[in-house]
């Protein structure tokens, strides 16, 4: 296998995550130390169902979680290498007329020069086989992180485009003819090497990256995970690789955004040296189903707070709803085409 891989596109899902995650470092780095984000609310269940959720995961990690005195680290690298195994066992790939649905939720922060808005966005996403599909977003209203961020914002008479879509709520319905959703399609996962050093090196490479810092891998490895659709085997390499990352700790049983439990390991994020800081950003956690190795989603705290939750992924045989349109004709060119505004959404097609 060669060293080399197709970079991603400007479009994945969830939209423009990679985007995003650049401009928050970017901003914060500009920003005065010491401000701060509201945490999200976590959805609270009764200590009833939570005792009997600790007390199920408590049963399934003690056959993942390693014995080992090796501290925190090496537990690490333990996890991800028995969770590789598991996830290896997985099939997600779609057959002839049939699809990959996955339902997520996040929350991040939206930037405007000083002024930061959050909103929670859910996106479904139904993939085709042949690279057809809808891709749904549904966007709550943003807020404002503090009422000094409120003032700040409402100050920049230049921003006042930007803030007024980041504050809006809104959905979306969007629509790809065959072979025109990049999502999963645009990847050639044979390329990918399965030793998981030299693997590590090419999904650096596919981020334009040549001295990453280890919370950058950290993150390459949840931007690969959460923004393609690797075959199982693939994805069991990919664990392996997250393995040799130094400095990720293991955090036991956590719960997610959306209450789940399951298998936490984060590591401290902190800029590339280039950025003239080593002062910390906070920590980067993914967070994993000890039973079948899925992610299950992903916390960021700190100046960067904001998380993921993967709430569904299971092949279904049709779509939510008709297309309002025929998804013709295909695109000639994997996540190519052109973009037709419609009601509601969107339809990508290839030439007419």
């Amino acid at each position: 296998m060669n060293g080399k891989v197709t970079p991603p596109p400007e479009r994945e899902f969830p939209e423009m995550q990679l985007q995003l995650r650049k401009e928050q470092l970017l901003s914060s780095i500009r920003a005065d130390q010491g401000r701060h984000t509201l945490r999200p609310w976590l959805h609270r269940r009764g200590a009833l169902a939570i005792a009997f959720a600790a007390l199920a995961a408590a049963a399934v990690a003690a056959a993942i979680l390693p014995s080992s005195s090796g501290g925190p680290a090496s537990a690490s690298a333990a996890i991800f290498n028995r969770l590789a195994s598991r996830v290896a066992a997985q099939s997600w790939t779609p057959g002839p007329g049939q699809y990959l649905y996955l339902d997520t939720e996040s929350e991040w922060g939206a930037f405007g020069g000083g002024c930061e808005t959050r909103s929670v966005e859910r996106n479904q996403i139904w993939v085709g086989a042949d690279g057809s599909g809808l891709d749904r977003e549904t966007k709550q209203p943003g807020t404002f992180t503090s009422p000094a961020d409120r003032a700040t914002c409402l100050s920049m008479t230049k921003e006042k485009a930007t803030l007024a879509w980041n504050l809006a709520a809104r959905s979306s319905d969007d629509w790809y003819a065959p072979n025109c959703m990049a999502y999963g399609q645009n990847t050639d996962w044979s390329r990918l090497s399965s030793d998981p050093q030299m693997l590590l090196q090419q999904i650096d490479q596919r981020y334009h990256s040549t001295d990453p810092t280890p919370s950058q891998e950290f993150n390459y490895i949840e931007e690969t995970l959460g923004q393609g659709n690797p075959p199982p085997d693939v994805q069991a390499n990919i664990y392996r690789a997250a393995a040799l990352i130094p400095g990720v700790q293991s955090l036991g049983t956590v719960q997610d955004h959306a209450g789940r439990s399951g298998l936490g390991l984060s590591i401290s994020l902190s800029p590339p040296a280039h950025y003239g800081t080593t002062a910390p950003y906070g920590t980067s956690e993914m967070i994993f189903d000890a039973q079948t190795g899925e992610p299950l989603g992903q916390t960021d705290t700190g100046q960067l707070a904001g998380w993921y939750v993967y709430l569904h992924k299971e092949i279904v045989n049709q779509l939510p709803t008709d297309p309002p349109v025929p998804l013709t004709p295909a695109c000639t060119i994997t996540g190519g085409g052109t973009i037709k505004q419609i009601p509601g959404g969107s339809v990508q097609t290839g030439p007419s």
